[in-house]
């Protein structure tokens, strides 16, 4: 056995925690780059709540505006600008998954260079030669789990959907607070959530997963069934948001030591070269490559169907295949399609969507997927 087992320096659970943040970012920081979610980050008051107690820590702060869905190289080099320009020596991201993914290749920017492009994966990366900026992060829906990951996604439509990848990118703190996800629209938390429960599944059959990811995975993957359900249908229920921002962080914690599969694989490739949203790819496509990896005989997925049901069955494949269906039901209640067929992607796009996504995550499905077995896939999905 070998293996390591990464997180944030510290995570925390805390209702109301905006109001208090100001203690908690002056620990790592003193003039703090905010990265934020859209126009409602006013409108809500959580601007108000988080400057209230960042003024009351005597913190300076300067708010970088442009993060409007996932990431660009441009996006992030003017992100790193913005922070040298203004003397920042830290972020607070409150968002989603692309908005903090921003903060911390931004961070990891400023003091390296000016380029992000020297440092994603797939066109020879270097190294950083000092240690990013800390990040204090806050999301504000329950998906990717970005708070607890090393990884920054970094999207060039048309063209790719990489990674930025370090141990010392992991945020400093990352903190859940409830409060911040009771007005997220139901379509956000549908396909958020579809993410969170994609990444739970292929941590836990990815090749590099350990008892600790398993211990992660397995527990928060039945919890998320359940709770995705209730945050859907009762969005200011504040008990299910915590539930599934604990779920999503999990997600985060377990893909960022034993990494994911041919879903995110194939995130890659369709967020890159279609207009489909990421948590709806990964819903889409996780019974897929559930039923891809089954056939090929991974039966991990066994696991899943008896924590989550209790039922005694046959034998492995039998619950193998039932937790495909415990997915598809959940898929089904929150409103994922079974496929791409309505999304007007065209079929001819097939073999480009293929090429795009055989990149990091793909490698780490639990068996061999080739390009050929991948053309498969996506032409199977449209």
């Amino acid at each position: 056995m070998d293996f390591s087992f990464l997180i944030p320096g510290r995570f925390m659970v805390q209702r109301g925690a905006a109001d208090s943040i100001g203690a908690i970012v002056k620990l790592y920081m003193g003039r703090v780059c905010i990265f934020r979610y859209g126009e409602s980050f006013f409108q809500s008051g959580t601007y108000d709540r988080l400057k209230r107690s960042l003024d009351g820590a005597g913190l300076q702060h300067f708010v970088f505006e442009h993060v409007k869905g996932e990431p660009s190289p441009q996006v992030i080099n003017d992100a790193a600008q913005f922070m040298r320009e203004h003397n920042c020596d830290g972020a607070l991201a409150v968002g989603g998954g692309s908005v903090i993914d921003a903060a911390k290749a931004a961070c990891a920017l400023a003091p390296n260079g000016h380029d992000i492009m020297d440092y994603i994966e797939g066109f020879n990366p270097q190294p950083f030669a000092h240690k990013p900026l800390p990040v204090v992060a806050m999301p504000t829906t329950a998906g990717t789990g970005s708070e607890c990951t090393k990884n920054s996604v970094i999207t060039q439509k048309g063209s790719f959907k990489n990674s930025v990848r370090d141990d010392s990118m992991l945020p400093a703190v990352s903190i859940v607070d409830a409060g911040l996800m009771l007005t997220v629209p139901q379509g956000v938390t549908a396909t958020a959530g579809a993410d969170c429960i994609c990444q739970l599944v292929e941590s836990y059959v990815s090749k590099f997963a350990s008892p600790v990811t398993d211990a992660l995975a397995l527990h928060f993957t039945t919890r998320a069934f359940g709770a995705l359900k209730k945050a859907y249908d009762h969005g200011g229920d504040a008990d299910a948001r915590e539930e599934m921002g604990l779920c999503a962080s999990a997600g985060g914690m377990a893909m960022a030591n034993a990494g994911l599969g041919a879903a995110h694989g194939l995130a890659a490739g369709f967020g890159a070269l279609t207009p489909l949203e990421h948590g709806l790819i990964c819903g889409v496509t996780l019974p897929h490559v559930m039923r891809f990896n089954i056939a090929n005989g991974i039966l991990k997925y066994a696991d899943i169907a008896r924590a989550a049901t209790g039922t005694h069955y046959a034998n492995d494949r039998e619950a193998a295949m039932d937790a495909v269906h415990l997915v598809e039901d959940v898929n089904d209640y929150i409103g994922i399609p079974r496929n791409f067929k309505d999304a007007g992607i065209n079929p001819d796009d097939a073999q480009k969507i293929a090429r795009a996504s055989m990149g990091s995550s793909m490698s780490k499905n639990p068996v061999e997927v080739t390009l050929a077995d991948c053309e498969a896939l996506v032409a199977g999905l449209l």
